[in-house]
């Protein structure tokens, strides 16, 4: 046994397996720490959307979003505000009216709140909105009640506070259903990234022992076409889970299948450059970007609470523009043009890159056969 137990320590492979797990934990613990350092103190950076006429309420409203933990931002037409919701520039729509108020009553006129909620969004959005929107609609009542003891001659009159005039509704657009469904794009970069990872050390461990037998571009060239084949395979196999586990697919089977293609050629394409440019060794910077798309990507927080640092950073990351993607193909949104494009950019670039590292690459088997003919 102590032969055996030396035996492993004295074999490289041993200490690259110890040596990553501890990698791990510090890469992973250092990104999340800083990644989720302040997000309750950037709630300010979380929008919600108010729509409503001019008057009394109008500066009523205004002197509780002075007081809000969110910012609040002034809209004077309901379809402005849900254009913004569904691109998710703003978090919740919280549309205010006033009803008529019978002639000769010296009640302040009901007040009809609706709000509205995009659930093409991390789980987190809904939660954080359905605590505001109850927050909000307690503040109007308060306030209103209020009103209603000063407009009143005789307070004893307790059928008037007994309601305080204010209504609330909630819109849902593009609804997600069950935690576990919004949980999906998740699940789906993560797998994706990692088998990434995984198909790029092993084709690297296999073009080292194929040095000296074939030329590096073939090397090159048979890598790209096995990483096609993987896309194409990953994202079918990605799809059909999905579809068959009951998750919602509002763009269409195709459509999804499609859209984690061009995720997993970015993937692939991106892992696969770092291995060609620092060998096994580009593995560190993979485990790097795994664990900044999982904290960039919008997937658990959304990105508005993320500090600047790492909003920037997320700019310039796949996994970004595959969870914006994929909450718009399967609970609904304003579409997958633009994501595509940015992943086929990304794609292609890093394609490109890896040829470029390839062209410097000494090409062993060439090298000894022009000695032979020399000789």
């Amino acid at each position: 046994m102590k032969q055996t137990f030396r035996l492993f320590f004295k074999e490289r492979t041993t200490w690259v397996a110890v040596s990553a797990a501890i990698i791990f934990q510090l890469i992973f613990g250092a990104v999340w720490m800083t990644g989720y350092e302040g997000v309750a103190e950037r709630m300010k950076q979380v929008r919600l959307a108010v729509v409503v006429q001019e008057g009394q309420l109008a500066s009523l409203l205004e002197k509780l979003s002075d007081r809000s933990p969110i910012e609040v931002v002034r809209y004077k037409d309901i379809e402005t505000a849900q254009y913004d919701l569904d691109f998710r520039k703003v978090q919740m729509i919280v549309n205010v009216q006033q009803e008529s108020t019978p002639s000769g009553s010296s009640l302040p006129p009901e007040v009809q709140l609706t709000y509205y909620m995009n659930e093409s969004n991390p789980a987190m959005v809904k939660s954080i909105m359905t605590a505001v929107a109850t927050e909000f609609t307690d503040a109007i009542k308060k306030v209103r009640l209020v009103s209603m003891i000063a407009q009143q001659k005789n307070g004893s009159n307790s059928s008037i506070f007994a309601d305080p005039g204010v209504q609330s509704s909630v819109v849902t657009l593009h609804p997600a259903g069950d935690m576990h469904r919004q949980m999906i794009p998740l699940m789906l970069v993560l797998a994706s990234f990692v088998g990434s990872m995984l198909v790029a050390m092993n084709l690297e461990q296999t073009t080292q022992a194929l040095k000296g037998k074939t030329s590096r571009w073939h090397r090159f060239f048979v890598r790209g076409i096995i990483n096609l084949i993987v896309t194409i395979v990953v994202s079918a196999v990605g799809a059909t889970m999905v579809a068959w586990l009951g998750g919602p697919i509002v763009g269409g089977f195709w459509m999804l299948m499609g859209f984690l293609s061009l995720l997993m050629v970015a993937f692939l394409f991106m892992t696969q450059l770092f291995v060609l440019i620092f060998g096994l060794a580009g593995m560190l910077i993979n485990i790097v970007l795994l664990s900044m798309q999982l904290v960039t990507s919008g997937a658990m927080l959304p990105r508005v609470l993320l500090s600047e640092g790492y909003a920037s950073v997320s700019q310039w990351l796949p996994a970004t523009y595959g969870v914006d993607g994929m909450l718009n193909i399967m609970f609904g949104g304003t579409g997958t043009t633009q994501d595509s494009w940015v992943l086929t950019i990304m794609g292609i670039s890093c394609f490109i890159l890896g040829a470029a590292t390839a062209a410097m690459e000494r090409d062993v088997h060439q090298t000894a056969t022009v000695t032979v003919n020399n000789v």
